[in-house]
């Protein structure tokens, strides 16, 4: 729940939530009108700032260095992900929602075959956690680029704040779902064997409907949320590239400038989020793989 709150304040899902804690989605909502109006003064904002990062580069009376363009015109990319979100985010709501509604389904039917439940206590916490440093490391980054990094002005601090919530509470969101499901995976992997043995034909039956209903999950949460994944790598793949070249800069000509600490920094958050997209997603796909590795050396009693 954490988690849902702080993705619809910074405006990746436009959800509504009902009084019994469901959520929904309607392109004809208010939370819906008040995301757009949110967004529509983010592009103007954003707007702005690619003109504050490209116009001094345009000007044909002056010369600028290739240390200077290519950061320049990074971040100026970066900021572009903001025109990007109707399609990344938005329009793949529907399926968010339908993933969460699934995803309590498929926890009772899992429950009720293996007559047991899973201990998910600490996914709240943990949620929690992740949404504090989601928000708090980007404004931390925010605040120290306005007295490290020269140029910058007060009035890009929106766009720039919100273009660090949406790379660490995009991959929170992923982090977070494949780490629970690989939690109730491994769980159903630990019984396997023993329900086999206990159980025979029965057991079988009840581990492949867990499986399937595991298999629908993750092909639900990839469907919800590989738009935004895809955007995240991109962002990461341009921050990390061009701020491994301007490190070149520092190392050939022994220029160490302030915003080194700043820029090592989100280098290190941007290769943190390549990371993690890649190795939750092999981590989720291992859970669903799992149980059908364990299941071949054994034989099943009628």
């Amino acid at each position: 729940m954490p988690m849902i709150w702080m993705l619809r304040l910074f405006l990746m899902l436009p959800v509504s939530i009902t009084t019994s804690d469901t959520f929904r989605f309607r392109w004809r909502s208010s939370i819906m009108v008040a995301t757009f109006g949110t967004w529509t003064l983010l592009v103007v904002v954003a707007y702005y700032a690619v003109r504050y990062r490209i116009d001094p580069l345009i000007d044909t009376t002056k010369h600028f260095h290739l240390w200077d363009t290519v950061p320049k015109y990074a971040s100026a990319v970066n900021f572009c992900y903001i025109f990007f979100m109707p399609f990344t985010c938005w329009t793949t709501a529907d399926r968010a929602v339908a993933f969460v509604e699934y995803w309590s389904i498929f926890e009772a039917e899992m429950r009720a075959a293996l007559q047991a439940r899973v201990s998910l206590a600490r996914v709240t916490r943990r949620a929690w956690c992740w949404c504090a440093a989601g928000v708090g490391l980007p404004l931390l980054l925010v605040i120290l680029s306005l007295f490290t990094l020269p140029g910058e002005v007060l009035w890009l601090s929106p766009v720039l704040l919100h273009s660090f919530v949406f790379m660490t509470l995009g991959n929170a969101f992923w982090l977070l779902c494949c780490s629970t499901f690989a939690r109730v995976a491994d769980y159903q992997a630990g019984r396997l064997r023993s329900d086999l043995r206990r159980l025979g034909m029965r057991g079988l039956r009840a581990h492949r409907s867990i499986w399937q209903g595991m298999a629908r999950t993750l092909d639900m949460m990839s469907a919800s949320w590989g738009r935004t994944q895809m955007l995240l790598l991109a962002i990461s793949f341009v921050n990390l590239t061009s701020i491994a070249f301007l490190f070149t800069h520092f190392i050939v000509d022994n220029v160490w400038e302030s915003p080194v600490s700043w820029l090592a920094t989100l280098m290190l958050l941007s290769a943190i989020s390549i990371i993690a997209i890649c190795n939750s997603a092999h981590v989720a796909t291992s859970g669903v793989r799992n149980p059908t590795i364990l299941t071949q050396p054994i034989r099943v009693r009628g």
